[in-house]
């Protein structure tokens, strides 16, 4: 709900993790776990739905029907304040979603994948597509977030605790590996 999707996630975010630390608790009277599992299951993938909500504006661009004769921009570009706040948004999440890793419940499921790798997957696979909205909206913006401001982010973000001589996390070495692999077509 609202015109920002930051604070929306951050608020989603804040009551899925409310509902992960009580799920066990709640879900007490299920002996075979399948419906704690789909709930698990279903926090991660509205966990991801928050992400991809933010990363809709990195290279994002308003679309409006204008008719003809009409005043107003059929298309306008994401404003770069928000791109920017919106990319360090997501790498932030991208690092810190161990909190979807509860070996307190998995040990109720079947062997399975923890849900932060899962999610990781996906975001990585989306950021990679991240590059072609971001050099289309950048045609478009009349105060544009370049390419390079992008992959200036990304590459601060990816490698920001290596380079402060941090601990790596699991997020950081996916984010690294991603980063890695991204690849540009000519």
């Amino acid at each position: 709900l609202g015109d920002d999707p930051v604070k929306a996630g951050d608020y989603g975010i804040q009551n899925l993790k409310y509902i992960m630390s009580h799920l066990n608790e709640w879900l007490g009277d299920d002996p075979d776990g399948q419906h704690r599992q789909a709930m698990y299951q279903a926090i991660g993938n509205q966990y991801y739905r928050y992400l991809k909500n933010v990363m809709y504006n990195i290279g994002g661009i308003y679309l409006t029907e204008v008719k003809e004769g009409t005043p107003g921009k059929r298309y306008e570009a994401v404003s770069k304040a928000r791109q920017k706040a919106s990319m360090a948004w997501v790498l932030k999440q991208f690092k810190s979603m161990d909190w979807l890793n509860n070996a307190e419940l998995n040990a109720h499921f079947p062997l399975s994948v923890d849900g932060s790798a899962i999610v990781r997957s996906r975001v990585a696979g989306d950021i990679q597509g991240l590059i072609g909205n971001v050099i289309l909206s950048s045609h478009v913006a009349s105060s544009p977030y370049s390419i390079n401001e992008f992959m200036t982010d990304l590459y601060n973000g990816t490698w920001s605790n290596l380079l402060q001589g941090k601990a790596l996390t699991e997020g950081d070495k996916i984010l690294q590996n991603t980063m890695v692999g991204i690849s540009f077509r000519k």
